[in-house]
């Protein structure tokens, strides 16, 4: 027997678990993330090109996230910035140096494409295991969907 699901893209839980979700999935995509450092001061004097992306349903999210919540990345030339905007939605910033609008837009989308992914993951195999389920196999397809296979013992 076989099951398919169907995953929104909605970021429905606290900070805390999508900071997991995005540490993850910049990780897989070659990004380090900074700590300690002022995302404005460090970009003002040496980035070129700064594009804003949304998080798209968001909005369930900023209930828990206080103003100060934010989460910075870093790859090559490029910064992408995560954080609560004045709307109270989660925004994403990416700079970069010698970058077009559409590569830092595309790295952004690319990135935050991701995070949903990782963060479905973990929600879905919490909730599978929380049933009494067990993942007996995982395959990465090369399209980047995740396949499980699971049991369940009654």
């Amino acid at each position: 027997m076989s099951c398919i699901f169907i995953i929104s893209s909605a970021v429905v839980a606290g900070w805390p678990t999508f900071c997991a979700a995005a540490g993850v999935a910049a990780a897989s995509l070659g990004f380090k993330i900074l700590k300690d450092e002022n995302m404005y001061q460090a970009t003002e004097v040496n980035v070129e090109k700064k594009v804003e992306l949304d998080i798209e349903g968001s909005e369930v999210l900023t209930d828990r996230v206080r103003p100060d919540d934010e989460m910075i990345f870093s790859k090559d030339d490029i910064k992408v910035h995560i954080y609560k905007d004045p709307r109270g939605r989660c925004a994403m910033h990416v700079y970069g140096i010698g970058k077009s609008d559409e590569e830092l837009k595309e790295q952004g989308t690319h990135l935050i494409h991701k995070i949903k992914q990782q963060y479905a993951y973990q929600k879905v195999t919490q909730e599978l295991k929380n049933k009494g389920f067990s993942i007996t196999q995982e395959e990465l397809t090369q399209e980047g969907r995740i396949r499980l296979s699971l049991r369940k013992f009654e």
